[in-house]
């Protein structure tokens, strides 16, 4: 509450056309808004006054009368650590009264109007519609409370995304109610925007101005709050206190709102699609961070694709080490010999026609047959796991990594 210094002050500045804050008559405070990456709440500040808001959606089954439209309620309260700094010597019930009355205010300003399409909230007519609450809150006064509160109901609606909803007669109840990360979420039809705008006057009428700060609310003779559209419409009126205004003030102060309904739609319109960015931006960042499946190859556009050796088969996971050391260039035959026989992990390929001198028997009871230098090709009979034998042959050479080698038996295998 101002003291008689502090309203003489206000009054002797405004008749001269000045505000304490250094505004117009007609001139808001900045206005921002925030929102939340999950689309569930929006804060809105005008100035040093901050309000929130949050939507709960709930689907439950029509009201009596209206089998085909969902519900809308808008609820006023303080922010429970700031009810003792806000209301500090105020009268607990005349404060609940004014909770209420801003209440009823914004909900005839968006649920009367026609703001939001009812019918569209029908998931199932005579059945299941979605119920919203719209709830708000005052996190700091610093005047024109009913504005703010208005921003921030605006906000939220625009902002909001309720679950999408799939008939299926297979599930119990007949219906399938989709998280927000399995799919995008629904955004409500608002026919207009309602944008909440309050006049204070000074002098008996002389002076109007709006968006009125704390000070000017305590020194002001009355207060007049309007909702209007961008396009011009009226969707509430209320003359909360003081003196009376006549018709020309009143229509003075509805053409002025239309103006600044236009500024602050822009505002919250650049508002979100910043929020448009930064949500789709924490979707990606989301779904990067969950599990997708594993792809071994090339992408033209960030180059090689990562190979996760350790996935592979066990065979070939030895093959492609094997085919990693380097190769030795000896002119030793006997030793080349070992090496095949031990590993077959060097031998040379020739396009020539193989003759095959003998048959060699293993322990495992496969049969191979080698053939004469310079080429070597071996025949193997396996069994695979049909039960089958299977003969296949294997050439490897220098130029040719040995997992080719081990994919070729793995494929016989499964055969």
């Amino acid at each position: 509450m101002a003291n008689n210094l502090e309203k003489e002050f206000v009054l002797e500045g405004l008749k001269l056309r000045h505000r304490t804050d250094g505004r117009g008559l007609f001139a808001c405070r900045p206005l921002e808004f925030e929102f939340g990456t999950k689309d569930a709440y929006c804060i809105a500040r005008l100035g040093g006054s901050v309000a929130y808001a949050s939507v709960i959606a709930e689907l439950d089954q029509p009201m009596g009368g209206r089998p085909s439209e969902g519900t809308i309620k808008f609820n006023v309260d303080i922010a429970r650590a700031q009810y003792s700094t806000l209301f500090k010597n105020k009268d607990p019930v005349r404060v609940n009264h004014y909770m209420i009355e801003l209440g009823r205010f914004i909900e005839r300003s968006f649920r009367e109007s026609k703001a939001i399409d009812l019918e569209s909230l029908c998931v199932q007519a005579g059945r299941r519609v979605w119920h919203l609450q719209v709830d708000l809150k005052i996190l700091n006064d610093d005047g024109n409370i009913p504005d703010v509160l208005g921003y921030a109901a605006l906000g939220v609606l625009r902002v909001y995304r309720r679950p999408d909803v799939s008939i299926d007669s297979s599930v119990p109840g007949g219906l399938v109610v989709h998280s927000l990360d399995d799919r995008e979420g629904v955004p409500l039809t608002l026919h207009h925007f309602p944008v909440c705008l309050t006049f204070a006057s000074f002098d008996e009428g002389d002076v109007i101005v709006v968006d009125p700060s704390s000070l000017e609310e305590s020194t002001c003779d009355g207060r007049l709050t309007i909702s209007v559209t961008p396009q011009g419409e009226l969707c509430a009126v209320q003359k909360a206190q003081g003196y009376g205004m006549s018709q020309t003030d009143v229509m003075q102060c509805i053409q002025a709102g239309i103006e600044l309904a236009e500024s602050s739609c822009r505002v919250l319109e650049k508002a979100l699609k910043s929020h448009a960015v930064a949500r789709v931006a924490s979707r990606v960042r989301r779904t990067a961070g969950q599990d997708s499946p594993k792809r071994v190859g090339f992408s033209s556009e960030s180059g090689p694709a990562p190979m996760n050796i350790e996935s592979l088969d066990p065979s070939v996971r030895d093959a492609m080490h094997a085919a990693d050391e380097p190769i030795e260039d000896d002119d030793d035959d006997d030793d080349d010999n070992e090496q095949d026989d031990a590993g077959g992990k060097r031998i040379t390929m020739d396009t020539g026609e193989a003759v095959c001198p003998g048959d060699d028997s293993h322990a495992d009871g496969s049969k191979e047959q080698v053939l004469d230098e310079p080429t070597q090709r071996k025949y193997t009979s396996i069994t695979n796991s049909s039960g089958k034998n299977v003969d296949i042959y294997k050439e490897t050479s220098d130029m040719v990594p040995e997992q080719d080698d081990a994919m070729q038996l793995k494929d016989a295998f499964l055969r």
